[in-house]
């Protein structure tokens, strides 16, 4: 490993573990892979949770550098935040640590947490509500509360039951998803309108993984200390 500070090397190693055994992963095993005092752990990030969301983090933030190549945040909020939710709800199926880690932080519902406490999505969403959502009364803040707990709740109720092996594939997995993600922004849109977005949302995903195919896999971009290779 490069030379790092010890709050680093901590950082990296547990990512590592996520990735390759799943959430459960004890502290003290990442202490004793990373060389350090257990110790060090608690002062450095109080607890295991917020290294995951941590790792939540950086995962969004390298997604969303991408997708800003090809769509402005600042121009089409909505557009924006439908590609991001699908690039993160279909990574290869490949790639199973991933896949294992979301599952079990989704039992802990860290996803919707960290944007709710800070994640680098939040002031997305907050714009989304802020400037999509028709006026209904309620204040912006309240909104915004509403639209998370039924986008993220059905989001973790469907990653769960993918546990069970219900029979969901990636793409039935996010048709829902944007269902629900549009009811909960109360947009009144016609049938026709819907699948205009919903082509457009699966054109531009698919443009930005042909040039960026490793967007797929989380197991290589969240390894990688340069950006990813435009092919």
């Amino acid at each position: 490993m490069y030379n790092v500070s010890t709050k680093q090397k901590i950082y990296e190693t547990a990512k590592l573990l996520f990735i390759e055994e799943g959430y459960a992963v004890g502290s003290r095993k990442i202490a004793n892979e990373a060389g350090v005092n257990q110790g060090l752990i608690t002062y450095y990030f109080q607890n295991k949770k917020n290294i995951a969301m941590m790792v939540l983090k950086e995962s969004f933030e390298i997604i969303a550098t991408h997708i800003k190549y090809f769509v402005d945040p600042k121009k089409d909020i909505l557009l924006f935040l439908l590609i991001f939710s699908k690039v993160v709800s279909t990574p290869s199926i490949n790639s199973s640590g991933y896949i294992r880690f979301v599952i079990e932080i989704s039992k802990e519902n860290l996803i919707e947490e960290s944007v709710r406490f800070g994640n680098n999505q939040t002031e997305y969403y907050r714009r989304l509500v802020k400037e999509i959502m028709p006026p209904n009364g309620k204040c912006l803040d309240m909104n915004i509360s509403i639209f998370l707990g039924i986008v993220f709740g059905i989001q973790r109720n469907l990653i769960l039951r993918l546990v069970e092996d219900v029979d969901f594939s990636q793409e039935e997995l996010f048709d829902i998803f944007f269902g629900a993600f549009l009811w909960a922004l109360n947009l009144d849109y016609t049938d026709g309108e819907i699948l205009q977005l919903r082509q457009k949302v699966d054109e531009i995903t698919a443009v930005l993984y042909k040039n960026y195919p490793d967007l797929k896999k989380p197991e290589i971009y969240l390894f990688q200390e340069k950006k990813l290779k435009n092919l």
